[in-house]
């Protein structure tokens, strides 16, 4: 039996000129603020958040991007970094004892929420490293340019030759 998505809520919205303003629903105002926050750091995605909420993504991340609630989201973020790399350990620890193909899933499914921690807090999980090179007590690299002197010896080959 196929499995009916939940109905989104809609967002009621008003306009003032230019600028458009929106209310966030009152569902996730009723679930609350550290809630969510905590469903974050446990590792759950916001189309996983907004699914159980029974709202949209964009109504999710619109609250979550509020200014006054920026920093703990992306603070919330960050920490939730390992719980996607235990999301992606455990379904490749629960794959072995199944078929190759499984075995091939859970793979790519590993890779896929390594990649999401490394989004997530790429200081500690991205795989991108800045190498920086640095001379004495951290001043720029001396350079010194060098002349080369190659001999080549005369082989007649550049010589033109005149055929008659």
């Amino acid at each position: 039996m196929k499995k009916s998505l939940p109905t989104l809520v809609p967002v009621k919205t008003k306009r003032s000129g230019n600028r458009r303003t929106s209310r966030v629903c009152a569902v996730i105002e009723d679930t609350g603020f550290e809630e969510i926050l905590a469903r974050i750091r446990g590792g759950e995605s916001q189309s996983e958040i907004a699914r159980a909420l029974h709202v949209h993504v964009s109504t999710l991340n619109r609250y979550l991007n509020e200014p006054s609630r920026t920093e703990e989201t992306e603070a919330a973020k960050r920490d939730s970094a390992e719980s996607w790399l235990d999301r992606g350990t455990d379904g490749l620890e629960d794959a072995r004892v199944k078929d190759a193909v499984a075995i091939q899933w859970a793979r790519a499914n590993e890779q896929h929420c390594a990649r999401r921690a490394a989004i997530r807090n790429p200081a500690r999980y991205s795989e991108k490293h800045g190498i920086e090179v640095t001379g004495a007590d951290g001043g720029p690299v001396q350079t010194q340019s060098a002349m080369i002197h190659v001999y080549i010896p005369d082989n007649g080959r550049d010589k033109t030759i005149e055929f008659e």
